[in-house]
């Protein structure tokens, strides 16, 4: 009798299993369903994600399950569904769910996205459920979660878009006369997708700030418009403080500042107006950095005129990433330390006009005067007015600073004490000789090596190939003061080059009073033939003899037709 009650029960089970299923009516393959008591309506993918085709939700979920193209910014239609979190403090972003038909069944998630026009929600009921909205961004399958990625954007809601500006396009994108935000925005609509444009000064208010960064980072992103509000916003994308500094405060910049901004411009993606990061603010509210403008720029970077801070500034900003100036002089204050190391014997500080920290310049890994190494820490102090000689190099086109291997030549307006006369074994090492390419094609990683059989060696031939190059290997600077005349003496070997006449102009000793100015030296002999042979020469310096500032330089070029070699073992100034 119990097997058989067991027998019915076990048949009643089944029944009432086989019912159920029966009842289900959501796909189970549907990654962000949500089962609800209405029958599942199957909607067809239809768009491109163009903004004239958006995607539906379905095609949107399409592209994500095959997985491809999800690299690509597109624009998804659907119907809000429900609402998770609108954040309207600090992030200021929403997260919430959309759908073909407005119901949870094959739901799009849009994780931590902006409102219209990129801006940062402000108000809880800038989006309801039932909306009809088009949202731009990236897709992702997130942990089996098919979503827009954060950073997503609202371009409608009902219909509606951000407002346009109806400012008209002004301005030249020059210094004294800095693009509007209109004219900024219709010249990144001439650009290509992802092309920048040059360096442009652009004037505008800021709308609102996505994010400040004072840790590591140190830059900013935010929105500014040529009104204030949202119509016609342009990108600030990842920029520095005035000066081309970190920003070291959330406070620097607000809501309803007035900025003029200097960087490149770019169409990102096709689809994103922006400027490009390691952008900076060259003034605030009409002040410049420290109070200064480019009016207050002077000097032309001699020895007798040497730039001062804020005009070296402006010429590091103006060069190409990791490019390098000439040699120039800059006037100015030590006005921080970060390091003198005695070990390596050089140092990186910061110098200004005024010895504030406001528009100031990093000097980085310099050597003390005469080009010598720092051996105490005391020896430069906060203060203390230099003029420094070197390279500028705009570093990773976001910091102006002097280049490596630079040198105080003066201290507190104290002549620089050069050493007397010249005289350096290169077999035994480059000392403080300073490598300047001028021209270093992509094929060659270097032009002068200092090698320990012969010297300094200078070659443009690499890889079964001649290169046009151009190298300048630069002494220290010396003093001949004091004497009334002077020799230069040499140990050289020329090989490879065409014919000795050529070797003459491709392979040139000069001599300089202020590092801008070169007088090329008559070498008293060549070899007769081009070989490995060392040949001593000599060259008349009388016209140096006196001075207190010279320097010797060793010019080397190739072409594409003929690159030779250039040996230097000794060289010495007495």
């Amino acid at each position: 009798m119990k097997k058989l009650f067991y027998s019915f029960l076990v048949l009643a089970m089944t029944a009432l299993t086989i019912t159920s299923c029966e009842d289900v009516p959501a796909p189970y393959d549907d990654p962000n369903n949500q089962q609800e008591d209405e029958p599942t309506v199957v909607i067809d993918p239809s768009g491109d994600g163009t903004i004239e085709n958006p995607f539906n939700v379905a095609a949107a979920n399409e592209v994500i399950a095959a997985g491809e193209d999800l690299d690509e910014k597109v624009y998804v239609k659907g119907i809000i569904v429900s609402i998770k979190e609108i954040d309207t403090g600090s992030y200021g972003n929403a997260t919430y769910y959309i759908s073909d038909t407005g119901k949870s069944s094959g739901q799009l998630t849009v994780y931590r996205g902006y409102s219209l026009g990129g801006a940062k929600f402000t108000s809880e009921d800038e989006i309801v459920e039932g909306d009809t909205v088009i949202v731009y961004g990236q897709l992702v399958n997130y942990n089996g979660t098919y979503e827009f990625t954060q950073g997503n954007q609202l371009y409608s809601i009902n219909g509606k878009t951000a407002p346009e500006s109806t400012v008209d396009p002004a301005g030249t994108g020059s210094q004294a006369d800095p693009y509007n935000v209109a004219a900024a925005q219709k010249l990144i609509a001439s650009l290509g997708a992802d092309v920048n444009s040059e360096k442009v000064y652009v004037k505008g208010t800021i709308v609102s700030i996505k994010e400040i960064d004072t840790g590591s980072y140190g830059n900013a992103t935010y929105y500014i418009s040529d009104d204030g509000t949202t119509a016609g916003q342009l990108t600030v994308y990842r920029g520095y403080s005035l000066g081309n500094q970190k920003f070291t405060s959330e406070s620097e910049i607000k809501v309803g500042d007035v900025v003029v901004v200097y960087g490149e411009l770019v169409n990102f993606k096709g689809s994103t107006p922006e400027f490009t990061q390691g952008n900076y603010i060259y003034s605030l509210n009409g002040k410049t950095s420290g109070g200064s403008s480019e009016g207050g720029a002077s000097g032309s970077g001699t020895q007798a005129d040497p730039y001062n801070v804020t005009k070296a500034l402006a010429v590091t900003n103006g060069l190409s990433a990791d490019t390098k100036s000439d040699n120039v002089y800059i006037k100015g204050k030590i006005s921080s330390i970060k390091e003198v190391s005695t070990s390596y014997g050089n140092a990186t500080y910061y110098i200004s006009d005024d010895g504030t920290t406001e528009n100031q310049m990093m000097v980085f890994r310099g050597y003390y005067l005469d080009n010598v190494k720092f051996t105490a820490e005391d020896q430069i102090k906060v203060g203390d007015e230099v003029v420094i000689y070197g390279q500028l190099v705009n570093y990773k086109g976001n910091t102006p600073e002097v280049a490596q291997g630079n040198y105080i030549y003066s201290l507190n307006s104290g002549s620089s004490s050069a050493s007397v006369g010249l005289d350096i074994n290169f077999t035994e090492g480059q000392g403080s000789w300073t490598i300047v390419d001028k021209t270093l094609p992509s094929g060659l990683t270097y032009i002068w090596q200092q090698t320990e059989k012969y010297g300094m060696k200078a070659s443009g031939y690499a890889n079964s190939t001649n290169y046009d190059a151009e190298s300048w290997l630069v002494s220290p600077a010396f003093s001949l003061a004091g004497k009334t005349s002077a020799t230069l003496s040499i140990s050289h070997a020329i090989n490879y080059f065409s014919s000795i006449d050529v070797a003459k102009t491709q392979a040139v000793v000069m001599a300089s009073t202020d590092g801008t100015n070169w007088t090329e030296l008559t070498l008293s002999s060549w070899p007769s033939s081009m070989s490995w042979t060392f040949v001593d020469a000599t060259a008349d310096m009388s016209a140096f003899a006196g001075k207190s500032n010279v320097q010797i330089a060793l010019k080397y070029v190739s072409t594409s037709s003929k690159a030779g070699t250039w040996e230097v073992k000794t060289i010495s100034v007495k």
